[in-house]
């Protein structure tokens, strides 16, 4: 990938897929980060994983060349673009953990929470419960189990390619400490360089 993609809506999940068709996301990026950040690491500039749509929308696109360039010259968006590949680390590392730890209804709630805070509609995440069971690596009978039991207890209703949510607390309560910790995160990332990401992401 010779490109570099800065979301402007809409969540990109990193996948890593198993030789027998089996994947699990190992991490999400939305308008608060950029895809392509492995550039930045070094100068094998080859993607690290496999990068796909979860929640459509809108993306600037700038080729890795010239985001290397750009970072060259101006040390405040190279200290940026670095922050938030540790950010992204954190979150690889949590979700490790939480793969193996957490139960899948706490990892499906976790899931839904980070695609939640970056939907374009406030209720509605555009996606799948198909693509959910993908992103989480379950079989798709297993996770309707979970999400209808959340429905069931009013947290969030199924509908036909999305899934609303209509209890945020209570989709927070299902969740384990791996949402909170990886939206503080964020949450430090953005608090620190909000303009400075908003003129980058905007143009």
């Amino acid at each position: 990938m010779r490109e570099a993609l800065f979301p402007h809506s809409g969540v990109i999940a990193l996948i890593a897929p198993m030789g027998d068709g089996r994947a699990v996301e190992t991490a999400a990026v939305g308008s608060e980060g950029y895809l392509g950040f492995w550039a930045v690491l070094g100068s094998d500039d080859r993607a690290l994983c496999r990068a796909l749509v979860q929640v459509p929308g809108t993306a600037t696109r700038l080729s890795i060349d010239s985001l290397l360039e750009i970072s060259r010259t101006y040390v405040p968006l190279a200290d940026l673009l670095l922050r938030f590949s540790k950010v992204l680390l954190t979150q690889s590392i949590q979700a490790a953990a939480c793969n193996d730890l957490h139960t899948l209804e706490a990892r499906c709630a976790r899931c839904l929470l980070h695609a939640h805070d970056r939907a374009v509609q406030e209720e509605t995440v555009q996606m799948s419960q198909a693509r959910l069971a993908l992103m989480l690596g379950a079989r798709r009978q297993t996770l309707s189990g979970v999400t209808k039991s959340l429905q069931t207890r009013g947290i969030v209703r199924l509908e036909p390619g999305c899934i609303r949510v209509l209890d945020r607390a209570g989709l927070e309560a299902a969740s384990c400490e791996c949402y909170r910790i990886v939206r503080e995160a964020y949450g430090t990332l953005l608090g620190e360089h909000e303009e400075l990401w908003g003129k980058l992401v905007t143009g």
